[in-house]
């Protein structure tokens, strides 16, 4: 499904915000992020959302109540290819060697969302994720936080979608790169994989009456940039 681009489109008082209808309140932090026994999507048709960039602008946007959020079933991308770009040896008391890697495959069609759980399938190798480049979105503060099986893949594994990484893409406009890293001290790695899946949500440009004080906003997300 294809359409107007939300930055070309003009924030509408849509009715389901306005009047006796009022729309909804924010969600428990426990449905929308944490505990997720299952992959479900954690935003609803008429939810109201505030898409926020690292410069801090905000806007605001409502899930189409028209439409219901899409499951994007779970693909894989092989992030070391045999005879092209293997991951090197990892030496000891060297800067590891990386693979940078544009990952275009997340990005969604016009007007549309999407929040992709992104893991690691297979050992040898660690990764971080970035919005945009050198920008990376997973930190344990002021420290970048690599991303390997045991922090990603073992939880999907488990179903534990909570501790899985997530990012947001908005259409083609919000791109996201990964860094491969080596930790195989022996050989060479010429097979690793990261897994990806998600829900892909139809989005309507809304105007709010007061946008520094908004109750009926049920998540925050942050991308990298709003064109």
């Amino acid at each position: 499904m294809s359409g107007q681009s939300i930055y070309q489109q003009s924030p509408v008082r849509h009715p389901l915000l306005y009047g006796d209808a009022g729309g909804r309140f924010r969600k428990d932090l426990s449905y929308c992020r944490n505990y997720q026994p299952e992959l479900r999507p954690t935003l609803e048709s008429a939810d109201v959302i505030a898409i926020v960039n690292q410069q801090k602008e905000r806007r605001f946007f409502m899930i189409d109540p028209f439409t219901k959020p899409m499951q994007v079933a779970a693909r894989q991308k092989c992030v070391a290819v045999k005879w092209t770009n293997a991951l090197p040896i990892l030496v000891g008391n060297a800067t590891p060697g990386r693979n940078a890697i544009d990952f275009t495959e997340l990005n969604a069609v016009n007007g549309e969302m999407i929040l992709w759980k992104i893991y690691a399938l297979s050992p040898n190798f660690m990764f971080d994720i970035e919005q945009p480049g050198s920008a990376p979105i997973n930190t344990n503060g002021s420290q970048l936080a690599r991303l390997h099986y045991g922090n990603t893949g073992y939880y999907a594994k488990k179903n534990i979608w909570g501790a899985v990484p997530e990012v947001a893409v908005i259409e083609d406009k919000t791109p996201v790169g990964l860094n491969i890293y080596p930790t195989n001290m022996n050989e060479q790695t010429f097979i690793a994989y990261v897994g990806y899946e998600g829900y892909r949500y139809r989005l309507i440009y809304v105007d709010v009456d007061d946008p520094e004080d908004e109750p009926r906003v049920v998540q925050t997300i942050t991308v990298s940039a709003m064109v």
